[in-house]
């Protein structure tokens, strides 16, 4: 199967751990499917933001963004035991937060293989 992503743009809500719509999300069914797939691996989901609000809430926000992920998937039939769920807030950016679009490039999910 193709390999999982290694991160994916997830729309949340602003401030918030909720997904945004109701409506399948693409890169998460392929990542339910290929975990499926796939019971020898695990996966470690890493939630990111920008750095609009304070360190410690944006930690607290990645971390919920994160364990969303996981609920997301285990609701699609992959093992709880096999997500672990991980939070960097502001911290590890990939691109500019002086932008609307760097700082929506930097409010992240990272998927990461375990063996």
């Amino acid at each position: 199967p193709p390999p999982i992503p290694v991160f994916a743009y997830i729309n949340f809500k602003f401030g918030t751990a909720e997904i945004s719509g109701a409506d399948p999300i693409p890169v998460l069914e392929d990542v339910a499917r290929i975990m499926k797939e796939r019971p020898d691996i695990r996966v470690k989901i890493t939630g990111h933001t920008d750095n609009i609000g304070s360190d410690e809430s944006n930690m607290g926000l990645s971390m919920r963004r994160s364990e969303a992920i996981k609920t997301y998937l285990v609701g699609r039939g992959v093992g709880a035991d096999r997500l672990l769920t991980d939070g960097k807030g502001e911290s590890i950016p990939i691109d500019t937060n002086d932008t609307d679009l760097g700082r929506a490039r930097n409010r992240r999910i990272e998927f990461s293989v375990i063996q």
